[in-house]
């Protein structure tokens, strides 16, 4: 099981133990999570502007990473670590 207890952008926070190997979430933000993740469609957004897939965050950690980012979480060390890194901005472009 990973513990993950993390606060929001917006002062929120979330509290979940995640079973990776069996794609199983428990905790108290469990329930909302799950529903969350009923609408979720495989693809994140992370640093505002950059999609990156993440189809199965019930297995996968770094799709995880990917999903709670976009859900606007601010990651621990540990997670955002799995984030892929920032892709360049072309020369002239506008971020």
């Amino acid at each position: 099981m990973t513990s993950i207890s993390l606060k929001s952008n917006c002062g929120g926070r979330i509290d979940l133990e995640v079973d990776l190997d069996r794609g199983r979430v428990a905790g108290p933000d469990a329930a909302s999570f799950l529903a969350f993740l009923k609408q979720w469609d495989g693809n994140a957004v992370i640093y505002g502007t950059q999609p990156v897939y993440a189809p199965d965050p019930l297995h996968s950690l770094p799709d995880l990473a990917a999903v709670l980012a976009t859900a606007g979480y601010i990651l621990s060390a540990d997670l955002a670590a799995l984030l892929p890194p920032p892709e360049e901005i072309p020369e002239g472009a506008i971020a």
